[in-house]
């Protein structure tokens, strides 16, 4: 089990749960926290914030990245499970990748050897 879990949960949407001090991410518009499916699964949470997106064109890019997560059915890549929304957040509840992404891997190698960037790609 991740460490991060052993928080009490103090936030459900949906048939998830995680807690606000479970944070394993963040970008300009959202918060990513570790939280669990109704069978107690680890679940990435992306928290959005609706007012960070209220112009058109951050909502298009939003739409479009739900629309292209849902298409997106393979091995390598985080699966989306669900999308819902309060009035004030949106929720992209995804595959949780004990690993952290392709970002976090270059960080700690600086360089994949062909075998591993094959792989990957």
């Amino acid at each position: 089990m991740h460490e991060l879990l052993i928080h009490p949960h103090d936030k459900k949407i949906g048939n998830y749960s995680f807690s606000f001090q479970a944070s394993i991410g963040n970008g300009s518009f959202s918060i990513v926290y570790l939280g669990v499916d109704p069978a107690d699964n680890p679940v990435a949470v992306k928290v959005i914030d609706k007012k960070k997106i209220n112009h058109e064109y951050y909502a298009g890019l939003l739409n479009n990245e739900i629309k292209a997560m849902k298409k997106l059915v393979h091995k390598n890549i985080v699966r989306l499970f669900d999308v819902l929304h309060t009035n004030n957040n949106f929720y992209i509840v995804t595959e949780f990748c004990e690993g952290g992404d392709l970002a976090v891997v270059m960080a700690k190698k600086k360089m994949l050897d062909v075998n591993e960037a094959l792989g990957i790609f």
